[in-house]
């Protein structure tokens, strides 16, 4: 609805040709532009509000399609995440797999050396054994009887 001036609801409210207020002179003209441009006021307001109310929804729109291409590269960045997370468990079994096979060729090399310096000792009891039951004469130092 439009609002008047005071004045020019008065004397809108009274038809006739040519009314005066008491305290001013209007005339039905004058309530006619009065109007006019109150109108006009009106309509500019609404003109500015549906700019601005326009504005708001580009504004909103945009701030919508950031929030939906945000969100898009949070999933993406999730699903990496999660992908990184397997690879590293996947990792971290297979060193655990190496570490423990690294320790049981460790275990076997010592029991493997173990066994080769008994085997040596052995040899060495052996060989001195069969040079004590060989007369002087046929002995000869353990370093040259030893052949490679």
């Amino acid at each position: 609805m439009v609002t008047l001036p005071p004045i020019a609801m008065s004397i809108q409210e009274q038809p006739s040709k040519r009314r005066v207020c008491p305290q001013n002179s209007y005339t039905p003209n004058d309530v006619s532009m009065a109007s006019s441009l109150a109108i006009a006021d009106q309509r500019s307001v609404t003109a500015r509000k549906a700019k601005e109310d326009e504005e708001l929804r580009k504004r909103n729109e945009e701030l919508e399609r950031k929030l939906k291409e945000s969100r898009e590269r949070e999933e993406i960045m999730m699903k990496e995440l999660q992908k990184a997370w397997e690879r590293l468990r996947v990792a971290e079994e297979a060193e655990e797999r190496l570490c423990s096979q690294l320790g049981e060729l460790e275990a076997e090399s010592v029991h493997q050396a173990r066994d080769y310096n008994a085997r040596i000792i052995t040899l060495m009891d052996q060989l001195t054994q069969a040079q004590a039951h060989l007369p002087l004469s046929d002995r000869r130092s353990p370093q040259t009887s030893v052949i490679f």
